[in-house]
């Protein structure tokens, strides 16, 4: 059986015992330059430097300090995975989201800048409420960011998946966020685990669709989460449906939906929530100006029960 090929800079790497952070840092450029572009390979090798706690900063004015041998190590073991396409927060088992630190894992997805804007947009347009729900908390970043902005609010958060459960359930250890975990499915919802009615339901839902995958990076769908993230082409709205007929049950006369969605589907999501139970649909650009978030007003004039 033929041994395994090893790069020839993790070779040079490997016998330098007294390696200086300068070229440690060249090195991993260098590395990563090879599966990455410039750009990207900066961005990671930054977060690398910043997760060792070693200063790049410093590297100008200060060109001989070292890398210990354990921080070495741990940045060889970081470069192997990234070599792979890993994501470089699977790698380094956390994520940042609304500035704070939030651990990830593949059984959740990574939070990604955009749906900050969740956040930033629910404060901007001064959404009163006093109870929410985050429907498909993830990593739970929106519901504990929610809970920190909104200290007073009663925080819920529905999860389909254990493993899923477990990482949002640790987040929101860390955090101190007091929020109500229920392990449940937006497509079969069990209505009696939730109290009477929300005042506002988020969500970032599963909504890329699988012919999409085509124009993502490989870090993305081969390794995160495919169910919390990919939809079928023929059926790409089922969990907006879901989530309206939830709310038409859920959510209080006059509570707001607000959700993330995709850019490509603004007009036909809308739609979901344009009949008489809804009022005041619209559709929010990000800072790209793309169509990235669908905000309604549940209808004082209609109810339902169940």
């Amino acid at each position: 059986m033929k041994g395994r090929c090893i790069h020839p800079l993790l070779l040079i790497l490997d016998k330098n015992k007294d390696l200086k952070i300068k070229q440690a840092y060249r090195e991993t450029l260098s590395l990563l330059g090879e599966v990455y572009e410039r750009n990207e390979s900066v961005s990671i090798t930054r977060l690398l430097f910043d997760d060792l706690e070693l200063d790049h900063l410093k590297l100008a004015s200060d060109p001989d300090l070292q890398i210990s041998s354990e921080k070495y190590k741990r940045l060889k073991k970081y470069r192997k995975e990234l070599l792979k396409k890993v994501p470089v927060q699977y790698v380094l088992g956390y994520s940042w989201f609304y500035d704070r630190k939030f651990r990830v894992a593949p059984d959740c997805l990574i939070p990604r800048p955009e749906t900050e804007e969740l956040i930033y947009n629910i404060k901007k347009e001064n959404i009163a409420f006093e109870s929410v729900l985050d429907i498909g908390t993830g990593s739970s970043c929106i519901a504990v960011s929610i809970k920190a902005e909104f200290p007073g609010a009663g925080v819920w958060a529905m999860e389909k998946f254990p493993g899923t459960l477990e990482i949002a359930q640790h987040n929101a250890r860390v955090h101190n966020a007091e929020i109500h975990f229920v392990l449940d499915d937006i497509l079969n919802p069990s209505y009696g685990e939730y109290p009477g009615y929300f005042d506002l339901i988020v969500s970032n839902p599963p909504y890329v669709r699988n012919s999409e995958k085509i124009h993502m990076h490989d870090n993305v769908h081969n390794f995160e989460h495919d169910e919390a993230l990919f939809v079928d082409d023929s059926d790409p709205l089922v969990f907006y449906r879901a989530i309206r007929d939830f709310s038409l049950l859920k959510l209080k006369e006059g509570g707001t939906v607000f959700m993330e969605i995709n850019e490509g589907l603004g007009n036909e999501t809308a739609l979901v929530f344009g009949d008489d139970y809804f009022t005041g649909t619209s559709i929010i650009k990000d800072i790209h100006n793309k169509d990235r978030f669908i905000k309604t007003t549940r209808n004082e004039r209609k109810k339902t029960s169940r």
